[in-house]
């Protein structure tokens, strides 16, 4: 059923010459801290009846998803980096409003809030969908959520300011670099019919290139207001997963809602979701150790626990963050121990200067050393997750080349080592770590929330 696919359309990176390009280097330092993460305000503890409000979705449309949920055939949607524009982040591009335009969003497991610029729009950042979406003139469906209501209550339950003194439901998130959005939440068709999201009438961001590119964001994380929230309310399947390509591809791999036991690979391997008491809505897993080649790092016990009264510590999922930061103690041994392997068993490496502040450890390939040689003694590292779950990263993904590698050229561009340290806070035993898009890359990730599991298949783009 060709109209199961919901018009959601591959991004053909490579044809947009036209588009200047941010370094990788700029992008990765900037992904130190998650740009899209807001400030930490307390979550709402009164979420109640609001999260079982049923959302009356397009009797049409819903019949057709319907069918397709019934009959455990999961929908899969293309996605691609986002490389080939200059940034590291992974696109999906829905459909949105009744004339069906399709727009550039940044998949993110830990935003809130699914969200898209909309005209009137000042100040705005630029996009490469132009013009900006018009509801004015792109859509006939879209309909303002009314303030007060159940519906504009989930802004609250999601940490979401709300002004509530207006007639209609409008709102303001403001992210940990101080980038913002600002404007109402509408419903209108966003991939699926009657989707909830923020119509931005208002976006700034405080670091250049920031909001490079796109036109909004696709949030998936357990957030109320989140995507695989709205589809599960409507009694649509609550599993989603996905499997990032290659970073320096244009290669297209699949963003997946509903994937149910009959399409989970034999090989795939499960590990436990943590509840996070003072930040529910990000994913959590218990890393249990880290492991080099044959050599586990001698790391102290519970060093990735979360604090219950302070929500630091754990590891988080993050598809919106490039760099994986560990806990300073973690980090350190993991790179003390790659430098002593690299030294000892890798002599066409040589060390060079730190490419940028973000990243420590890099290398430059000796002269007359080929290119297919650059890589040879570096070992594999393993993520080590609770119930035997392990995450492999093998060396092209632990040492990151920061430029994309020309075959016929004779430069060589240095390789860093793709961890960094966490921030320091003040319970350092408890500083929390993130697992960044770099190494989620040919991993399908299946999340799994209705059974507090996340899974994980090796080589499944």
């Amino acid at each position: 059923m060709a109209a199961l696919i919901f018009n959601l359309i591959l991004i053909v990176a490579v044809g947009l010459q036209a588009m200047p390009l941010i370094s990788v280097a700029a992008q990765a330092q900037r992904a130190l801290l998650h740009q899209y993460n807001p400030t930490q305000d307390e979550f709402s503890r009164n979420v109640g009846t609001v999260l079982t409000f049923v959302i009356h979705a397009a009797a049409a449309g819903d019949k057709l998803i319907r069918r397709t949920l019934q009959d455990r055939r999961p929908v899969t949607l293309p996605l691609v980096s986002g490389y080939e524009l200059g940034n590291v982040n992974y696109y999906v591009r829905p459909v949105v409003g009744s004339t069906r335009r399709s727009f550039y969003m940044t998949m993110d497991t830990a935003a809130d809030l699914t969200w898209l610029q909309c005209q009137p729009c000042h100040p705005c950042f630029e996009q490469l969908d132009q013009p900006i979406f018009d509801p004015r003139v792109d859509s006939t469906t879209l309909s303002d959520i009314r303030g007060r209501s159940p519906l504009c209550n989930l802004l609250g339950a999601a940490s979401i300011t709300s002004m509530p003194d207006s007639p209609t439901c409008t709102y303001l998130k403001v992210y940990q670099d101080g980038s913002m959005t600002a404007g109402k939440l509408v419903s209108d068709t966003l991939a699926l019919p009657d989707i909830l999201f923020g119509c931005s009438h208002r976006s700034r961001s405080e670091q250049e290139g920031g909001f490079q590119d796109m036109a909004g964001i696709m949030g998936l994380s357990r957030g109320p207001l989140a995507f695989p929230s709205q589809l599960r309310r409507r009694a649509l399947p609550s599993t989603f997963s996905y499997c990032l390509p290659k970073m320096y591809s244009a290669d297209s791999s699949t963003l997946t809602f509903g994937t149910g036991g009959s399409h989970i690979a034999h090989n795939t391997v499960f590990t436990p979701l943590i509840i996070n008491p003072e930040h529910p809505f990000y994913y959590y897993v218990h890393l249990t150790g880290i492991s080099i080649g044959s050599r586990f790092l001698d790391l102290p016990s519970g060093l990735f626990d979360i604090d219950p009264s302070t929500g630091d510590g754990g590891l988080q999922i993050d598809s919106g963050a490039a760099i994986t930061r560990l806990h300073p103690l973690a980090y350190h041994a993991l790179r003390d121990t790659m430098q002593a392997i690299i030294a000892a068993h890798a002599p066409q490496l040589l060390p060079g200067e730190p490419y940028i502040d973000l990243l420590d450890t890099c290398y430059f390939l000796a002269d007359g050393v080929q290119h297919d040689h650059l890589l040879d003694g570096v070992p594999s590292v393993v993520l080590h997750f609770a119930r035997a779950a392990d995450l492999v990263l093998p060396p092209d993904i632990v040492l990151m080349s920061l430029d994309k590698p020309d075959p016929d050229s004779d430069e060589h561009h240095p390789v860093c080592l793709s961890f960094s340290s966490s921030d320091i806070n003040a319970n350092f035993l408890r500083a929390t770590s993130v697992l960044g898009n770099i190494h989620q890359q040919r991993t399908r990730f299946i999340f799994d929330v209705d059974n507090d599991r996340m899974g994980l298949t090796a080589n499944e783009c």
